[in-house]
């Protein structure tokens, strides 16, 4: 996607050379946690979306995730959800007390207070935290999909990664995982733990997409929620295409190909996209006509572009039309 030129103030350590010696990995890893806060006190709302994606571009492609010593994952999919009461009021962050710290696991909660216990069944969900540097703020970025480099696996989806954590580390509960085996000692870098991030040795070049997140509706609206609805906080390897929304990534590709090179209709890119994505072509063309129909729609009359789907189930076909007049009146890139 295309992204706002204004230099960004998310802090980096320096790498100088793709292979990394040792001694230049550890010096790394003593300093890595600097790029999870954003010196954001000057951003404006469409600033995040290139901090996102710088931040995104170094998790994937710089980092694994390691569990219990034996285990060595790829993030292949996660999601960023953030709020900041001025500069990005995201209300589909969670905004727990334990959000507001940055380069922390921070396993979801049933609630807010710091005593609420945690998700269960497929309502399970783990982040890594993130934060503005000079304020409070609120991040959690949401870890959807991981591979087993070993393997070649893939747990898809944010319960089953979580599943799969509490498994290879030998736990049955995620309280059990916290309270004992890590002790409450949730940061991410922490090599001595069972669950940690680590920097390779060989830093991967994989492009990302980003495309909307998986499963946000306007049960409870607002204009806010309406102008976050489809943000593009979803990353993905170009390599890596999950079943979950997989026809929103494509949506996403269709609309970057589209203001890039301004062709009459979104369906021009139908035969493009269908080879890229690995999607039949019929069912390419039914959901970009399906987009052009809602990027066509005039909601002059509406008390809110997105009016017609409040408190409402999305189907695919609702998606793809919201996600059009979305396109129209909020995409600001």
């Amino acid at each position: 996607m295309s992204y706002s030129k204004r230099k960004l103030d998310v802090i980096e350590p320096e790498v100088d050379k793709i292979e990394l010696t040792k001694e230049k990995r550890s010096k790394i890893d003593s300093t890595t946690n600097d790029f999870l806060r954003l010196n954001d006190t000057d951003f404006i709302e469409t600033d995040y979306q290139a901090a996102f994606q710088t931040i995104a571009n170094r998790l994937i492609n710089s980092y694994e995730l390691v569990l219990n010593e034996q285990h060595f994952f790829r993030l292949c999919e996660i999601e960023f959800y953030f709020y900041h009461q001025i500069r990005h009021p995201d209300t589909f962050a969670h905004r727990h007390p334990l959000q507001q710290h940055h380069s922390n696991w921070y396993f979801h909660r049933q609630g807010t207070s710091l005593t609420a216990g945690y998700k269960a069944g497929s309502y399970k969900g783990l982040d890594l935290t993130f934060s503005s540097l000079n304020d409070l703020s609120y991040g959690g970025i949401l870890i959807r999909s991981i591979e087993n480099k070993q393997t070649g696996q893939i747990y898809e989806g944010s319960c089953l990664v979580v599943d799969a954590i509490l498994n290879l580390c030998n736990s049955k509960t995620i309280n059990e995982l916290v309270e004992t085996k890590l002790n409450k000692n949730l940061d991410i870098f922490n090599k001595n733990s069972l669950i940690y991030l680590r920097s390779i040795s060989t830093i991967t070049n994989q492009k990302l997409i980003s495309s909307p997140r998986v499963g946000l509706t306007l049960k409870n609206p607002s204009i806010d929620r309406e102008r976050f609805l489809f943000r593009s906080y979803r990353f993905t390897p170009k390599d890596y295409y999950p079943s979950k929304m997989k026809f929103m990534i494509l949506l996403a590709l269709t609309a970057e190909k589209y203001f890039q090179n301004k062709k009459e209709k979104f369906i021009d890119y139908a035969k493009d996209l269908s080879i890229e994505t690995n999607i039949r072509l019929s069912t390419v063309m039914t959901n970009l006509n399906e987009l052009q129909n809602g990027y066509d729609t005039n909601t002059s009359n509406k008390t809110s572009p997105l009016v017609d789907y409040y408190k409402k189930k999305f189907t695919t076909s609702d998606l793809a039309k919201a996600y059009g007049i979305w396109l129209r009146t909020y995409r600001s890139n």
